[in-house]
């Protein structure tokens, strides 16, 4: 059985699965509330209940006063709903109201796809889940070295981050390749960047990805995916690589998803320039005609520009256009 959750004063609504968390449900659904630790012990989550029930699922450290003007607050981190509800809780759904946080993490996992490219999982304390925004970006700091990458998991999983970080051929570089592995220590600065998902849009998106920043991208696009978008969602995907390094996620969505479009796109080495004839080739070839859009692009300057000019002389009408500016120029 599943209940209904409103949200006040944003609106925003959800659905509770039975015993369920409503902290786990709604970020399970794209709804980024105001939360922390996950454990009970903090108190970020806390909610006021407004009309209908909610239980208790498991114990929790942190004291809500016993008097009569907080007998409706609770936990969302450690009550399930038993009807539907209206609550008044925080939302952390701008950018500018995120707090920078500093978490120290571990290394969870580290894979292989490529030559040159490691996909990093971090795992956060319990008490110290990072809150951020899908398409967002942290800093990385190791031994007194730093690099910034956008991360690329969903919001939903604030303990379990993913970073996607190519060899630069730098003391960083060497760090991952060389001396990273399970349990080193790496602590994240952040989040930063406004290259998050508008949920308000009416249209279309499509997503530009090149190379490694598909890490934003498919943060961006599991997060649509989650809030249901209603409309047509497409990715591009560029790459040298003839296969790119998470191909089957990708795949995965096109056979999920009603109305997902992907095309992945090899441009060898000698590509990589101005002219980029063999993108503008297979954008011809694949993507045939747009509707009105929203247009998020994740790459090199260059790169990006040269896309925009593409659209335009393809006689496609985005209605918005958000840049990331390539995590690897940095």
């Amino acid at each position: 059985m599943s209940y209904r959750v409103r949200i006040l004063p944003s609106g925003a609504e959800f659905d509770a699965e039975a015993g369920d968390s409503l902290l786990e449900a709604g970020l399970r659904t794209g709804v980024n509330l105001r939360y922390r630790c996950e454990t009970g012990t903090c108190g970020h989550c806390i909610a006021r209940r407004v009309s209908g029930q909610v239980e208790q699922t498991a114990p929790h450290d942190f004291y809500i006063p016993e008097r009569h003007d907080t007998q409706d607050l609770f936990l969302l981190c450690r009550h399930a709903a038993r009807s539907d509800l209206e609550i008044e809780a925080q939302l952390l759904d701008d950018p500018a109201i995120i707090p920078t946080q500093n978490i120290l993490t571990q290394v969870r996992k580290i894979e292989a796809p490529e030559k040159d490219l490691r996909i990093v999982h971090l795992r956060t304390p319990r008490s110290q889940t990072l809150q951020f925004l899908a398409g967002q970006k942290v800093t990385l700091k190791w031994q007194g070295l730093e690099r910034i990458a956008a991360l690329g998991s969903c919001p939903c999983r604030g303990m379990e981050l993913e970073v996607h970080l190519r060899d630069r051929g730098d003391d960083f570089s060497r760090g991952v390749f060389e001396h990273w592995a399970r349990g080193s220590e790496v602590t994240i600065e952040g989040p930063s960047g406004q290259f998050v998902l508008q949920e308000d849009t009416p249209h279309a998106l499509t997503f530009l990805a090149w190379d490694t920043d598909f890490a934003p991208v498919r943060s961006l696009i599991e997060h649509a995916i989650a809030v249901e978008h209603p409309k047509p969602i497409r990715l591009v995907w560029v790459t040298a690589a003839k296969t790119p390094y998470m191909n089957n996620l990708a795949r995965s969505w096109v056979d999920a998803l009603e109305d997902f479009t992907y095309v992945p796109l090899q441009l060898t080495a000698n590509a990589f320039k101005p002219s980029y004839s063999a993108l503008a080739r297979a954008w011809h070839q694949n993507m045939g005609e747009l509707e009105q859009a929203d247009m998020y692009i994740a790459g090199p300057v260059e790169a990006s520009q040269f896309l925009l000019e593409l659209v335009n002389k393809s006689g496609d009408d985005p209605a918005r256009i958000f840049r990331l500016r390539s995590a690897s120029s940095q």
